[in-house]
């Protein structure tokens, strides 16, 4: 399945290079299909990688039991050769591309590889310390000093905290608050070229009492669950006015 997403995203591309991709999920391992269709294609591609856990399990080093704790260090080439299927996983993400925001449930092995690959990494606590402006600030200014590169968002809801995300199936507590997801979004957009943007780990079956209004115009309206409606604004982001006066 993870082939065949790099596929649709190479292709897709090849036809048109001025669409944002935006990909709707399921588990975050579709991140490294997405990374590495885009990054085929925008060969200095700039990774915003959002979301409650790091995903940088080393595959050589641990025996950890789902391939959703692998995925952003597999696309940055970590694990290379150790799962099979992965033959068409070959432009792999400089580390140094990469900046992880709103990390806050690690495994001890994860923190290992995050040193040792010199990995930038913002935990809620950076958030909680500098505010969401500032860490995304220094995070787009780490990427890219200059304003020339292309940008990709990978967004797992989980980033957010528990209690206005239920349809998750991995939450921690002490997220980010939902406008401040948004604004991660709208903020690179309105900053940088957005080629791309993953919204994943949406379970609407775990939000089955939960609902929300979420379109906000009077002609067009409807009643989803709060984590649907979530990933619903974050995709709005990527078109909505940065407003500053």
């Amino acid at each position: 399945m993870l082939e065949k997403v790099n596929e649709r995203i190479t292709s897709a591309l090849s036809k048109n290079d001025e669409a944002v991709m935006v990909t709707v999920g399921g588990d975050h391992s579709v991140g490294v299909a997405t990374l590495h269709g885009l990054h085929s294609h925008y060969k200095d591609l700039k990774v915003i990688w959002v979301d409650a856990h790091a995903d940088f399990v080393d595959a050589a080093m641990s025996d950890y039991y789902g391939y959703h704790g692998y995925p952003a260090g597999h696309a940055c080439g970590l694990s290379s050769g150790c799962f099979p299927g992965f033959a068409w996983l070959k432009n792999f993400i400089p580390y140094s591309n990469i900046v992880l925001i709103a990390i806050r449930d690690i495994d001890p092995d994860e923190w290992i590889n995050l040193k040792k690959h010199n990995v930038k990494c913002y935990t809620m606590d950076h958030v909680l310390d500098l505010g969401i402006g500032e860490v995304v600030r220094q995070a787009i200014h780490y990427l890219d000093p200059i304003g020339d590169k292309p940008f990709h968002v990978s967004f797992d809801v989980d980033a957010v905290e528990p209690s206005n995300c239920l349809a998750t199936g991995t939450k921690f507590r002490g997220g980010l608050r939902p406008i401040e997801g948004n604004f991660i979004v709208r903020k690179v957009a309105h900053e940088r070229k957005l080629v791309g943007l993953d919204v994943v780990e949406i379970n609407p079956a775990l939000e089955q009492n939960e609902i929300r209004h979420t379109f906000r115009s009077e002609e067009h309206y409807g009643v989803v669950g709060e984590t649907v409606g979530l990933g619903i604004d974050l995709i709005e982001s990527v078109f909505t006015e940065y407003f500053t006066l």
